[in-house]
């Protein structure tokens, strides 16, 4: 049985008219605004008229966009799914840093600050395009709530934001649709799927994760049941990955095989404490210390739950 597929699925179908959506929205609101701020310009190249209307409709659409990615988080978050990948972390700047040094990561993730920065930019300058833009174009409306500073306030902004998403657009084109030094051409935004050869050069942390697991389900017998080092290793690269709810189910599934097992119990806790159920955290970080005080895991249990937790009842030893 073949551990690697043809071709590795990126993004779905939904995502792939999502992403359009968003590209042709903004790319199309950046590239008419300046026309709509300088009449002569569209009158130059043939839209006297038209230039407004067409910046309105490339705002809608990437105001559309915007909003059914939002249901979509949304919707995955509810189904216990992680639609977190793309949210920026601490360790961002530093990698950012250490590329600029050593060059890029030869052990690249799937998602790495080439992908969250602009997505964050993008996620909160849309809809601040969108306010400050309706208020530029309805300045009668907008004048009684705003006022004439309040107004041209407001339109200053708008063109600052228009400005500054400029050239986090060209970064994400450059380095999601180029993909220089990875390939040579990105169909995933097309086709939603990337030929297995050229994905694992893109992302070959990424895909020897996928090896390694389908290697590991091909081994496993139809009726044979994960171990607990198995539900473990799984946990962790859930944790890796963002999926605090799949990280924390394989964490409590690894306990009901083996309750006396502390490192299990320790990151189910840390993988609590990081989805933000404090209470559950506590519990867990409780039972490593009753289980067994004196072990590796025990002092951080400790530290966590003074530190993190503010539990004045941990018992120092």
């Amino acid at each position: 049985m073949s551990s690697r597929p043809a071709f590795l699925e990126v993004l779905t179908p939904v995502d792939r008219w999502t992403h359009a959506a968003a590209v042709v929205g903004v790319v199309g609101a950046l590239a008419t605004g300046p026309l709509v701020e300088s009449p002569a310009w569209a009158e130059a190249i043939g839209l006297p008229g038209g230039a407004g209307t067409a910046h309105g409709v490339f705002a809608a659409l990437a105001a559309a966009a915007w909003v059914l990615h939002l249901v979509r988080v949304c919707l995955e978050w509810l189904e216990g799914r992680n639609p977190w990948g793309l949210v920026p972390r601490p360790s961002d700047a530093a990698e950012l840093a250490r590329t600029l040094v050593r060059g890029p990561d030869p052990g690249r993730e799937r998602y790495s600050y080439r992908e969250r920065l602009p997505y964050a930019a993008l996620l909160l300058a849309v809809p601040a395009l969108v306010a400050t833009g309706w208020a530029v174009g309805h300045p009668a409306a907008a004048v009684v709530a705003l006022g004439p500073d309040g107004l041209l306030a407001t339109a200053r902004v708008h063109a600052a934001v228009g400005g500054l998403a400029m050239p986090v657009v060209l970064w994400h084109l450059y380095f999601a649709v180029l993909a220089p030094e990875q390939l040579w051409w990105n169909p995933a935004w097309l086709t939603g799927r990337v030929p297995w050869d050229l994905a694992r050069r893109a992302w070959p942390g990424w895909t020897a994760r996928i090896e390694a697991e389908l290697a590991l389900a091909g081994n496993r017998q139809p009726d044979e049941a994960p171990s607990v080092q198995d539900l473990l290793e799984a946990g962790n690269r859930a944790a890796r990955d963002g999926d605090l709810s799949a990280a924390a189910a394989a964490f409590q599934e690894a306990l009901d095989l083996y309750p006396g097992y502390p490192q299990a119990r320790f990151n189910l806790g840390v993988t609590l404490l990081r989805a933000g159920d404090r209470d559950g955290a506590r519990q867990a970080l409780r039972g490593v210390l009753e289980q067994d005080p004196f072990g590796p895991a025990a002092d951080r249990a400790r530290e966590l739950l003074s530190r993190e937790l503010c539990d004045g009842e941990v018992d120092r030893g």
